[in-house]
């Protein structure tokens, strides 16, 4: 993405927003690795809730096994190109749909 920014090329990016993202790891005193998974903030990241009408979050709907699936809609820009990204962790979801995008 940064270098279709860089050559001007008109470019729209998408993906999913992962609320716990990467996991950090490290080693105790006695030598063994462990593991730390931060929860991502969206509202202290630099990205952007993208809203509808009267301010209220732009949700997508699609078709998925037994239900639709909604996703909330984030902006990013990788230098002038905008990335939008899908958090399933919305109320209309059921708590099993939710964590489709809770860990990368």
């Amino acid at each position: 993405m940064k270098a279709a920014s860089d050559l001007g090329l008109p470019l729209i990016g998408v993906g999913l927003l992962y609320q716990g993202g990467y996991f950090y790891q490290y080693l105790k005193a006695d030598g063994w690795q462990q593991e730390r998974w931060p929860v991502n903030d969206f509202y202290t990241l630099p990205i952007q809730p993208v809203t509808a009408k009267l301010g209220k979050p732009l949700v997508v709907k699609t078709d998925f096994p037994g239900k639709k699936l909604c996703a909330r809609i984030w902006r990013a820009l990788v230098d002038r190109i905008p990335l939008y990204l899908l958090d399933t962790n919305v109320k209309e979801n059921s708590l099993d749909h939710r964590t489709i995008t809770d860990t990368l």
